[in-house]
C-alpha cells in the first residue's frame, strides 16, 4: 500500500521531469548512452529506489509507464550497472572517452555534507558522439570506478532517485557551465 502511495505521490513530479528531459534530448546512438535493464540504449530514464530495500520503480524513453522491476538497484546487470559500464571499464574505451563523477558525500565514508555548496551528486560520461549525465541522490555512489561494486550498502535505508539523460556531445559545454556554477564536493575525473 505504501508503495502505491509513493508512486502516486511522485508520478506528477516524475512526468514533469520526463517532459523536461524529453524536450532536452533527441535520439542519440553511440558508444555511451543511458541503458535499460536489457542493456539497450534509451534517451533517458528515471529510477526511484524505494525506502528500506533495493526495489525500485522505473520509466524510460521507450516505455513511459512507471513500473516495478524484478531486479534490485544494485544488480550487476541492471539499469545502473548497464549505464555505468563505460565508467567501470574505462580502460576498454576509445581515446575520446572521459568522465566526471561528483558527490558531496563521496566514497568511502560519505561524511561531511557542506552547507556552503549544493547538495549535488552525479556522473557525466562523454565520448565523441554522446554525453551521458546521470544525476542522483545517493551518498557514496558510485562506490568506485575501479570495480563494479558500485552501490553502497548505506544506500539501502533511504529512498533515492536517479535521472539519466543522453545528449549529443555538442551539449558538453553547456553541462560544464552548469557544473562549474556551484562547487560539487569531491570530484573524480579522467580522460582516457
Amino acid at each position: 500500500m505504501i508503495f502505491i502511495i509513493i508512486i502516486m505521490f511522485f508520478q506528477e513530479v516524475l512526468w514533469m521531469i520526463v517532459l523536461t528531459v524529453g524536450l532536452l534530448g533527441s535520439h542519440c546512438e553511440g558508444a555511451i548512452s543511458c541503458k535499460n535493464e536489457n542493456g539497450a540504449d534509451v534517451d533517458w530514464f528515471i529510477l526511484y529506489k524505494v525506502k528500506k530495500g533495493f526495489d525500485y520503480v522505473y520509466t524510460d524513453s521507450t516505455n513511459h509507464n512507471l513500473r516495478k522491476t524484478n531486479k534490485d538497484v544494485n544488480n550487476q546487470a541492471g539499469v545502473l550497472a548497464n549505464t555505468l559500464k563505460p565508467y567501470f571499464e574505462k580502460d576498454k574505451q576509445s581515446s575520446d572517452f572521459g568522465f566526471i563523477a561528483y558527490n558531496d558525500q563521496p566514497p568511502p565514508d560519505g561524511k561531511g555534507v557542506s552547507s556552503t555548496h549544493g547538495h549535488s551528486k552525479g556522473v557525466v560520461m562523454i565520448d565523441e558522439d554522446n554525453v551521458v549525465w546521470l544525476l542522483h541522490s545517493t551518498p557514496r555512489f558510485p562506490f568506485s570506478h575501479e570495480s563494479n561494486n558500485f552501490y553502497p550498502k548505506s544506500g539501502e535505508r533511504n529512498a533515492q532517485i536517479f535521472m539519466c539523460v543522453t545528449l549529443k556531445s555538442t551539449e558538453s559545454e553547456e553541462i560544464g557551465k552548469i557544473l562549474t556554477q556551484d562547487p560539487k564536493g569531491e570530484i573524480s575525473a579522467s580522460f582516457v
